[in-house]
């Protein structure tokens, strides 16, 4: 039996056609000039990490992953000069917002649960936090600086 008629001839041109398509698609991404994500990860409670710690103004998608085990997170993004220390929290363990430069955020992000963070950044420097009671102090912050 030859393999047209194993497969069909429908099935095999979509086999050798799949791959070829998955090269146009990305070579269609590259030109675009479409930046990858920033994988960002709210660590175990206590810390943010990312990818890359600086980009090119314009278009940025944070891809938000929280690997906590028990705790519900955020991200929100601060456009400022100062540093993490500079910025007390209230007595409830947040930063007051309202008094803060947010470029925006994505919030009540579950356990193990991914989030895409789209945003356009000018240059400058970013605090990114986590602002749910006490993580702030707890560490979770981390600059961000986007260049020229």
């Amino acid at each position: 039996m030859s393999v047209i008629h194993k497969f069909g001839l429908v099935r095999l041109l979509l086999l050798l056609a799949l791959p070829l398509l998955m090269l146009l698609l990305n070579a269609c991404a590259a030109v675009s000039g479409a930046p990858a994500p920033i994988t960002t990860t709210l660590l175990t409670d206590t810390s943010i990490t990312l990818s890359a710690a600086s980009v090119k103004a314009g278009d940025v998608v944070f891809r938000i992953t929280n690997t906590s085990m028990m705790e519900l997170h955020e991200l929100v993004v601060i456009k400022t000069d100062l540093s993490a220390d500079q910025l007390i929290p209230d007595a409830s363990g947040r930063l007051d917002e309202s008094t803060l430069t947010s470029m925006g955020e994505e919030g009540d992000i579950t356990m193990h649960q991914s989030v895409d963070l789209p945003l356009k950044l000018a240059p400058g420097r970013y605090l990114l936090i986590c602002n749910l009671p006490g993580h702030y102090q707890a560490g979770m912050h981390t600059v961000f600086t986007v260049t020229p």
